[in-house]
């Protein structure tokens, strides 16, 4: 299927930006970039070597009027080499506020990957056709993608297709699968204002407001969203906040150096950022096959616990009954075949709270790319509390058929040795990224303030800096 020309370059009909404003710099507060900071200073990750894809729609409302840049002049992008990739088709006739305000939440002096110096900026609508995704000809594949993290702070026109969005999203899902890349998409502003484009899609990160004023509505196919949820006012400035966050630990995975060298993979860095997201009042999963909850995802974004996870450090299964034995925090990216169960075998020293996030990638095949093939693995997720005689006692369980993510929180945890398992109950191989936290429960919190920091002192774990561990 070939995009109507309408559909394709009219900017205000497929892509329209995400509404973006000026944020005051507590978000970092709420989402512990600032506690991070703190405890790490100098060493703290900034993104320096990472590479950003920055696409946003035009902002002019014409359809021969281009503006989807950010002003390559501001001070804030000091040191940045951008490259415009939709310049020869799109040319920019001026410079989009949108795109300059989330491009400085996320690789601006003053966003949490300052030191990241290399971006392309695509339109949207050129992204879609024959600037990334090539939905003009069916049997194109995507173009490669050779940077690290694609934000995307806008969403479809009302008039898209399921057809249309289909063509898009699958052949996203597959960009992501063959070349190993981190899409950041935005939920719709607005409750009731459901967009397809690019939430639908499964190997994303979706992002959504703290304040729950988003769009939630899970897809025709059973795929939740939003992933995470952040404290500021737009789902646009939530997006590019969440794209910093990804870039902070690919370049802290990438600086470790050895042990961590599947740190940086889109599936371990999705399971990083919803394992280390904390709740917010109301959270509540809705059921065993819908783990998340409908308005929050796994919850806020805290790169704080996020960063930590990660230092934690690769920690195998085994296909052993009793499992492997690993640290009560961590995280795997392994292998997995049909009615295989990997266990990871862990204790607890007192009273903790348990998050445990499990994500894979959709796999599409073809030559059609516009009709590719959907192969959705069915992984399950399980908790058991083990009894001195060696028993499995139920703690919860993730067995989610319809997506490709599972999810666990238990709050109040008791001390004791527990297991972690994951299985694979269809066909074939795949890969997978697990991440696990245990934390201090910590106060009651208010809405948009982390109320208390439960700290416990370790020294350096795995090759990372680290210093305290927050609830």
């Amino acid at each position: 299927m070939t995009l109507p020309p309408l559909i394709r370059h009219a900017a205000f009909c497929l892509a329209v930006p995400l509404l973006a404003q000026n944020l005051a710099a507590d978000y970092k507060d709420d989402i512990g970039y600032t506690a991070l900071a703190a405890e790490l200073g100098a060493a703290t990750p900034d993104g320096s070597g990472v590479t950003i894809a920055h696409v946003e729609a035009s902002t002019s409302g014409r359809e021969d009027v281009y503006t989807y840049t950010p002003n390559t002049a501001d001070a804030r992008f000091s040191g940045v080499t951008f490259t415009n990739k939709s310049a020869s088709a799109n040319p920019p006739t001026g410079t989009s506020g949108h795109a300059t305000t989330t491009g400085g939440l996320i690789y601006g002096n003053n966003g949490m990957g300052f030191g990241i110096t290399e971006v392309d900026t695509y339109l949207a609508d050129h992204w879609i056709g024959n600037g990334f995704l090539n939905t003009d000809g069916i049997t194109t594949a995507p173009a490669i993608e050779t940077r690290d993290v694609q934000n995307h702070s806008w969403v479809s026109g009302p008039e898209t297709t399921a057809e249309e969005a289909r063509a898009v999203l699958s052949r996203l899902d597959y960009a992501i699968q063959r070349d190993d890349f981190v899409a950041v998409v935005g939920v719709n502003n607005g409750k009731n204002n459901d967009r397809p484009l690019l939430s639908a899609a499964y190997n994303v990160i979706s992002v959504g407001r703290s304040d729950g004023a988003h769009s939630s509505t899970p897809t025709a196919d059973g795929v939740q969203r939003p992933h995470i949820v952040v404290p500021v006012g737009t789902t646009s400035d939530a997006t590019a906040v969440v794209s910093a966050a990804a870039a902070l630990l690919i370049g802290a995975a990438r600086d470790a150096g050895a042990g961590f060298a599947d740190g940086d993979k889109s599936e371990t860095v999705k399971a990083l950022l919803l394992a280390g997201a904390t709740t917010l009042p109301g959270w509540s999963r809705q059921s065993e096959t819908s783990p998340l909850d409908p308005v929050q995802g796994a919850g806020q974004l805290n790169i704080f616990n996020s960063y930590h996870i990660l230092a934690a450090g690769q920690q195998s299964g085994a296909t052993l009954p009793e499992g492997a034995a690993v640290a009560s925090t961590g995280w795997d990216y392994a292998g997995i075949s049909s009615g295989e169960t990997i266990s990871y075998r862990f204790n607890l020293d007192a009273q903790k709270n348990m998050t445990v996030a499990l994500t894979w990638n959709a796999i599409w095949s073809g030559s059609n790319y516009d009709d590719l093939t959907l192969s959705l693995a069915n992984l399950d997720l399980w908790l058991y509390e083990v009894g001195v005689d060696g028993s499995l006692s139920l703690v919860q369980q993730s067995l989610s058929t319809e997506e490709n993510l599972e999810f666990i929180r238990v709050n109040g945890l008791a001390a004791g040795e527990y297991l972690i398992q994951v299985s694979l109950l269809s066909e074939g191989d795949i890969e997978y990224a697990l991440a696990w936290q245990a934390s201090v429960p910590e106060p009651a919190t208010v809405f948009f303030v982390l109320a208390g920091i439960a700290v416990l002192v370790i020294g350096r774990i795995a090759g990372l800096p680290t210093g305290r561990r927050q609830g």
